[in-house]
């Protein structure tokens, strides 16, 4: 069973894991398979991620869609800006309840249902419950299949054979983050060059 993981990052740049959740195809694999169909991707977000990537952000800045593809694709986000992501999180489900997927490999069609969104709501609460004085900044973990994440936080050295604590203050650390004005994104960067 894989997971996902909502992590608070706190004003010294480490990264506490706030919330586990099981299943990791119960959030982000839905946003991109929905987008997909929408999008008319061809043989779904499986063999068109790159494809969907382009289409997503081609779409305006200030579209709840794009919003939650960020949140899907692993970048920091101001805890302040909770709320954007909490409302394209709650817009999402409000526009694709009712939608109707071609499952890949097979001949039928799925509707999302209200429950298919229940780890949608989930995870819009947990963000919502962040405190933003205790972690300023969030990232969502897509999969434990990989360790994008926790290779911000931590690493090994080879000559003590020891695990080291990393932060986003590290120079090695490419961890970007969208920016946000007004309930629109207006640039991209990495974690150390915010304080630039």
């Amino acid at each position: 069973m894989s997971y996902s993981y909502l992590y608070g990052v706190d004003v010294d740049g480490k990264g506490v894991v706030l919330k586990e959740y099981r299943n990791s195809w119960s959030f982000s694999p839905k946003v991109w398979d929905i987008l997909a169909e929408k999008f008319s991707i061809p043989n779904g977000f499986l063999l068109g991620i790159e494809e969907l990537e382009k289409t997503v952000d081609s779409l305006e800045v200030d579209n709840f869609e794009r919003h939650i593809w960020e949140l899907t694709m692993q970048r920091g986000i101001f805890s302040e800006d909770k709320e954007i992501i909490v409302s394209a999180i709650q817009n999402f489900i409000e526009r694709y309840i009712g939608f109707s997927v071609q499952r890949q490999y097979s001949s039928k069609r799925e509707v999302y249902t209200s429950d298919n969104f229940d780890r949608f709501r989930e995870i819009a609460k947990d963000i919502e419950e962040i405190d933003v004085d205790k972690y300023p900044y969030f990232i969502f973990k897509n999969t434990s299949v990989d360790d994008n994440v926790e290779s911000l936080f931590s690493g090994w050295c080879e000559e003590t054979d020891e695990s080291l604590e990393k932060t986003l203050y590290d120079d090695d650390n490419d961890c970007w983050f969208v920016l946000f004005d007004q309930n629109k994104i207006t640039d991209y960067c990495l974690f150390r060059e915010l304080e630039d």
